[in-house]
C-alpha cells in the first residue's frame, strides 16, 4: 500500500489515501476543499442567475416562479433571480462533489 501523497505508477494520478494516524489533519484538509467548492459553486450560481435573468428579464417577463426582478445598484441596472441563484449554486456544488 502506498503512502499518502505518493504517485501511482499505473494511472499517473495523485493518490490520496485516508490517514488514520492523523484524522484531525485529514478533516481540516477536507473542510478546506469543501469550502473552496462552495465558493466556486456560488460564483457559478451567480453567473447562471445573471445570464438567465438578463435573457428572460429583458423581454419584460418575470418568468413566474423564477421571480426575476430588476435591481438598481448605484447607476447600473441588473436583472436577478434568487431561486435561480440558489438552485444553480446547489447544482454546481453537487456536480463538484460528484467529481471527487
Amino acid at each position: 500500500m502506498a503512502m499518502q501523497g505518493q504517485w501511482s505508477r499505473s494511472a499517473r494520478t495523485r493518490v490520496l489515501y485516508p490517514c488514520p494516524e492523523q484524522p484531525a489533519r485529514c478533516l481540516k484538509e477536507a473542510m478546506k476543499k469543501m469550502a473552496m467548492d462552495v465558493i466556486k459553486a456560488l460564483v457559478l450560481g451567480a453567473v447562471l442567475s445573471a445570464t438567465l435573468a438578463l435573457v428572460i428579464g429583458s423581454q419584460g417577463s418575470s418568468a413566474g416562479p423564477l421571480a426575476i426582478h430588476l435591481v438598481n445598484i448605484a447607476d447600473a441596472k441588473l436583472y436577478w433571480s434568487w431561486p435561480i441563484f440558489i438552485s444553480g449554486s446547489g447544482l454546481a456544488f453537487g456536480i463538484m462533489l460528484l467529481q471527487r
